[in-house]
């Protein structure tokens, strides 16, 4: 008859559907997959913990104070590799080995006075001076002359004798000149 299908696809029309728990064998893909996050989670923090305990991996830039003799404290995140005197009139030179390095320059003056600090690199050194009281306040601070000069230069009001910070650091490091006028 030509409105009869086939045996074959009546053997398959007529065989009863599987239930639907035996169709979902495991666990279902929701709690697989916030498994999974919670394992890359553990893992990204225990992994983070084994390199900086093993020196593998460093944190560079950690906020410290730093008491200088002579000064105040200095609460940024460079490390001081230098501390040298100055007098105005004075100039010295420095090398920072990288942009994490800071020099320090103590001035020590007799009473108030406005002095002007200017501190230029060579080649490729873009210097950055701070001025800082003997409390650890910061008073000045310098990045750029203008657009096309990196060097710093600051002029600023001493308002009472003491010893003040000359802070500089650099951009990726290099050698400088201070002078104190």
């Amino acid at each position: 008859n030509w409105m009869e299908p086939p045996a074959a696809e009546v053997e398959e029309a007529s065989s009863p559907a599987p239930p639907a728990e035996a169709a979902r064998s495991g666990p279902s893909p929701i709690v697989v997959g916030l498994l999974v996050v919670v394992l890359l989670c553990l893992l990204t923090v225990l992994g983070g913990m084994i390199a900086v305990a093993t020196g593998v991996v460093s944190i560079p830039g950690e906020l410290s104070v730093e008491t200088i003799d002579g000064g105040g404290a200095i609460d940024d995140f460079y490390d001081t590799a230098r501390t040298e005197s100055i007098t105005v009139g004075g100039t010295g030179s420095g090398t920072i080995a990288n942009e994490f390095d800071a020099h320090n320059w103590l001035l020590t003056v007799d009473g108030p006075q406005t002095i002007t600090v200017r501190v230029e690199g060579t080649a490729d050194t873009d210097p950055w001076l701070f001025v800082y009281d003997s409390a650890g306040n910061q008073l000045a601070e310098n990045d750029d002359i203008d657009f096309d000069t990196y060097d710093s230069l600051v002029t600023v009001d001493l308002p009472a004798a003491g010893t003040y910070t000359l802070r500089v650091v650099t951009w990726g490091g290099g050698a400088y000149t201070i002078s104190v006028q």
